[in-house]
């Protein structure tokens, strides 16, 4: 379990480096320093209530909400092109940011908010957790574990989204696996979820990737599969 250690920290760590606000090694440093010593099940729970301190964007278009949070975590500013991760269709922001959504996109839960069922919090509007989407990537994938396809039901491009059966805690099942190229950024979102919102009771499909448990809330499967996934970035 040490290796999944290592990848939380580096979650917690990432989810501040790339916040809207630069931060230097000084004050990363004093961000981490009460987890200096701490292992196991004692260092999830305290980067659980070290990221629990945070502000989160209201839901959808308009204002200073998801959208407008997406113009810029998800924007190349040389295009304008929107980082759509989930198919190889193109999408492009406006040249000024006014919180509007693209037409032909949805805002995608990686971590699906099915898996917690109606309970009010702050993980179904956390940006680390959403990322823009073309409308029938975002259908197709549903809420679905990601895993590894062995039978490809639907590809969403080369290099993107594949849909069918895989392997998860030993059951074939329907999954999706996104393209390599973006498996370590989902990787990272499946760990801060799990982490910053381990208190969560995950409901029907989420139990075939959690437990209802602090340590180590992943199942062991997906902690393998998002290992790899981390390596590919890392």
């Amino acid at each position: 379990m040490n290796r999944y250690f290592k990848i939380v920290i580096a979650t917690a760590l990432i989810s501040v480096t790339t916040s809207a606000n630069a931060i230097d090694r000084k004050t990363l440093a004093q961000y981490a320093s009460s987890l200096t010593g701490l292992k196991k099940e004692q260092l999830k729970t305290a980067l659980h209530k070290l990221m629990s301190k945070k502000d989160v964007l209201p839901y959808g278009g308009g204002g200073h909400g998801t959208w407008w949070g997406f113009w810029y975590s998800d924007r190349n500013p040389q295009t304008n092109e929107c980082y759509n991760r989930y198919s190889d269709k193109k999408f492009y922001f406006e040249s000024t940011n006014t919180g509007k959504s693209i037409a032909g996109m949805n805002i995608e839960h990686s971590f699906p908010k099915s898996w917690w069922g109606k309970t009010k919090n702050d993980a179904w509007c956390d940006l680390y957790n959403l990322y823009p989407s073309d409308e029938k990537a975002n259908s197709s994938k549903s809420n679905y574990p990601m895993g590894v396809v062995v039978n490809v039901k639907e590809l969403a491009g080369e290099g993107y989204d594949k849909v069918g059966d895989g392997y998860a805690d030993g059951q074939l099942t329907r999954m999706w696996e996104p393209g390599d190229a973006f498996k370590g950024e989902f990787s990272r979102s499946y760990m801060y979820m799990a982490t910053t919102y381990q208190d969560l009771k995950w409901e029907k499909d989420g139990l075939q990737s959690l437990e209802n448990k602090e340590w180590p809330t992943l199942k062991q499967w997906l902690i393998n599969y998002i290992y790899n996934g981390i390596r590919k970035i890392v």
